[in-house]
């Protein structure tokens, strides 16, 4: 089969590393695979050499968005493929436009998230939407609250959930002294992790709040935070707003991020929407107890496994981190390993591309 996967770009994220994994397992599996991103610089590639990339590098005028369309249409033309599946919301309007003018045997289109863009481009996204065969988001929620929106048609919306590198996202214990000394952790203290873009939508403010909770009721904690964005300088002068500077650790982009969710005692995530939680589900694959804003899709992955409080509410977080923390040890292990488990039988990456190649063939 000819996969086309078109992507508004492939900067670091959860929806770009969930397409160069499936490229590569695509790709692996003797499809023939090519991506199209249409802005910025790549910073996530996949890393099967024989899939074709084409970087277009949009720029947000008539001219460049005219070229980069006459641009994909030429590439599609010699491509051919049996499918075109588009992901994010701006790769999707131009893969529906697209289709007015070249040879798309089938769309199908993917959102990643509760919200994705502002009054202009939802219209357009409504608007498109009788163009793709199919439009998908990561949850349950998420399909819910584009289908309550008007954005897609019910009948034409279905979940299919991201996958898990579940032989990276394991629990290792050889690393977790290495990655505590990193940063001055000692084994008696309690080391939190949070991963995810320094952006509005994941309010580290609220997490950063429970954590200085946590830290007048308890000196042993320390906090981890794995990501960049543009908030950075912000959520500092946060922490030295509430005297947990020395106590914070701003570690920015990590390659090693399944290292650090093995150095911690806890995996925190305090978003105020999400559309799937990628990040929960790789530290449920490393066996981390969890605790979670219920942010929309959350809890659908999360399950019975974690700890879920509203959002917004840095009272009820910290309680909950601290009762996590607290739980039987016997308990944390066995809940541990019963949540890998569940990762893998239900959001391991071949599982989820095997289904994503059944529902290509079923179109």
């Amino acid at each position: 089969m000819n996969i086309l996967l078109v992507i508004t770009g492939l900067k670091i994220g959860g929806a770009e590393g969930m397409v160069c994994d499936l490229a590569d397992h695509f790709s692996s599996n003797k499809h023939k695979v090519m991506i199209i991103s249409l802005s910025g610089e790549a910073m996530r590639l996949p890393k099967m050499t024989n899939i074709s990339l084409l970087q277009l590098n949009l720029s947000k005028n008539l001219l460049s968005l005219f070229k980069g369309m006459n641009a994909m249409r030429t590439a599609i033309i010699a491509f051919s493929p049996d499918v075109v599946h588009s992901h994010m919301v701006h790769a999707n309007i131009m893969s529906r436009l697209l289709r007015l003018v070249a040879p798309i045997p089938k769309l199908v289109c993917s959102a990643h998230s509760n919200i994705e863009g502002g009054l202009l481009t939802t219209s357009a996204y409504r608007i498109t939407d009788c163009l793709a065969d199919l439009t998908t988001n990561v949850s349950k929620a998420a399909v819910d609250g584009y289908v309550s929106k008007g954005l897609v048609s019910k009948r034409r919306a279905v979940v299919m959930y991201n996958g898990i590198h579940i032989e990276k996202f394991r629990f290792n214990s050889g690393v977790r002294f290495e990655k505590r000394s990193e940063i001055g952790v000692g084994e008696s203290e309690k080391l939190l992790i949070a991963v995810g873009r320094l952006v509005k939508e994941k309010d580290y403010p609220n997490l950063l709040r429970a954590f200085s909770i946590l830290r007048y009721s308890d000196k042993d904690y320390r906090l981890a935070i794995v990501g960049y964005g543009p908030l950075q300088q912000s959520l500092i002068e946060c922490c030295d707003n509430l005297s947990i500077s020395p106590f914070v650790h701003f570690l920015g982009h990590r390659d090693d991020v399944a290292e650090w969710y093995s150095a911690a005692d806890l995996f925190v995530h305090s978003p105020i929407v999400e559309g799937f939680g990628l990040v929960v589900a790789e530290a449920m694959a490393c066996e981390r107890p969890i605790v979670s804003t219920d942010c929309g899709g959350v809890k659908e992955v999360l399950s019975e496994f974690g700890f879920l409080v509203p959002i917004g509410d840095s009272k009820k977080l910290a309680s909950a981190i601290l009762e996590a923390v607290d739980e039987n040890e016997e308990l944390k292990v066995t809940k541990g390993r019963n949540a890998r488990k569940y990762i893998v039988e239900n959001y391991s990456l071949p599982v989820i591309a095997e289904k994503w190649l059944s529902l290509y063939q079923s179109l």
